[in-house]
């Protein structure tokens, strides 16, 4: 009867693990068969939002605002390489312009939505040293827009030691590449 038993435990055992490594090898098969799913490294894939926010750089900050500038909107202009375009964002900090900028687009937002930030469409003149704001974007904290107005460029001097002209040295650097 022990033999019996052992005997029908031992063929249970081997017929499991014939199961398992037939199991595994129609895995193998099947990632073999899919490369274009394969996955090298270690790190995490990074969500839509993560990968967005990766494309925008720190540049400045002030009590009114931090800026950003987004790193793939670099571009010459074709007709005349003097002139350099980029995107930057300013993320408000300053309480009394998020009220003013609330106030002014009260109807358009939301009951817990507020002015958060605006993208702003650069023009730099390199050789001249002069800058223009060509667009400007307006979005709440739930990345609604809120205005978009493009306006005609009316180049100005780049003022020291500021934003502008913290972006105009990363575009100078950019245009001589």
């Amino acid at each position: 009867m022990k033999k019996v038993v052992s005997s029908f435990l031992l063929i249970l055992v081997y017929t499991n693990i014939a199961l398992s490594i037939c199991s595994a090898e129609e895995n193998y098969k099947a990632e073999k068969e899919s490369p274009l799913e394969w996955r090298l490294g270690i790190k995490p894939e990074y969500s839509a939002e993560e990968l967005e926010n990766m494309q925008w750089t720190n540049v400045f900050g002030n009590e009114m605002a931090q800026y950003y500038f987004n790193s793939k909107s670099l571009t010459k202009d074709e007709k005349q390489n003097d002139y350099v375009y980029v995107i930057v964002k300013a993320v408000y900090r300053d309480q009394a312009i998020i009220n003013q900028l609330n106030d002014k687009y009260k109807s358009q937002l939301n009951e817990k939505d507020f002015i958060s930030y605006s993208e702003m469409m650069m023009s730099f003149n390199v050789h001249g040293r002069k800058y223009a704001i060509t667009n400007i974007k307006i979005f709440t904290n739930n990345k609604v827009m809120v205005e978009d107005n493009s306006i005609q460029p009316e180049y100005k001097p780049v003022p020291v030691k500021t934003f502008v002209d913290t972006m105009y040295e990363i575009i100078r650097n950019f245009a001589r590449n």
